[in-house]
């Protein structure tokens, strides 16, 4: 078995930069999205939260690459939107590349993170890594590369900018800032009253950060249910009445 495995690593190293980006997106043109919501993962963890409608708005917060976005866009269709951001500027231009390329015209990049303010914010990039970036003060040394200035902007700003007249989805997967970034949308919350599905896996003083995207997110009118612990997702929609 050892030995299968070091031969599929040699294999992997010789395919082409970027080879995981073409093949989720023939993957994608293959599976129906009815069957990709039933396979456990973090994609169909979010359309659990809310499945994306013809027309929709959708924000995808910590984009990386656009795989969420792709899948996003395609449910949307052309009447939609997806306002895709993503901060660190290597995986931002392969989102922009890719969206360009599979001509997703309805997505909207934008090279900033979501915070509780307007502002540029130091984060420490993990080593040999396009996504791995925190906030906290919990990860090894070993593995941190440096630290990288980046443009944030809060969710009320943006929507301020934008002017979607609806906003019917919000997914954040933002290294640990989903905190901060909920304290920067509460206009938001109160006139566009979007669903929420938000990676809750994140560590913040020894805790996960579910429990207090869940209290964030009741006290402003939401009801909350986090699952799927492999990757812990908080989904919040807006209470009725």
């Amino acid at each position: 078995m050892k030995r299968f495995v070091r031969t599929i690593e040699r294999l992997l190293r010789h395919l082409p930069s970027g080879w995981e980006n073409k093949l989720f997106e023939i993957v994608l043109r293959k599976i129906p999205f009815w069957l990709l919501k039933l396979i456990p993962c973090s994609y169909s963890t979010y359309l659990k939260c809310y499945y994306p409608k013809r027309g929709d708005v959708v924000i995808d917060a910590g984009a990386h690459v656009g795989n969420c976005s792709i899948i996003f866009s395609r449910l949307v269709g052309r009447e939609g939107r997806v306002i895709a951001l993503e901060p660190f500027r290597d995986s931002f231009d392969i989102l922009k590349e890719r969206m360009k390329r599979l001509g997703m015209d309805n997505v909207i990049p934008v090279n900033k993170g979501l915070w509780e303010s307007d502002t540029m914010l130091s984060l420490r990039l993990f080593t040999g890594s396009t996504v791995g970036a925190n906030i906290c003060n919990e990860v090894d040394k070993d593995i941190l590369k440096d630290n990288i200035q980046i443009d944030c902007i809060t969710l009320d700003s943006l929507v301020d900018e934008l002017k979607p007249d609806r906003l019917d989805m919000v997914k954040m997967d933002i290294e640990g800032a989903e905190i901060e970034a909920l304290k920067g949308a509460d206009k938001t919350l109160k006139t566009l009253s979007p669903c929420f599905a938000i990676a809750s896996y994140h560590t913040r003083n020894n805790k996960k950060t579910c429990s207090e995207i869940e209290k964030m997110l009741m006290n402003r009118g939401y009801s909350v249910n986090t699952f799927f612990p492999p990757h812990l997702t908080t989904c919040g929609i807006k209470k009725q009445g």
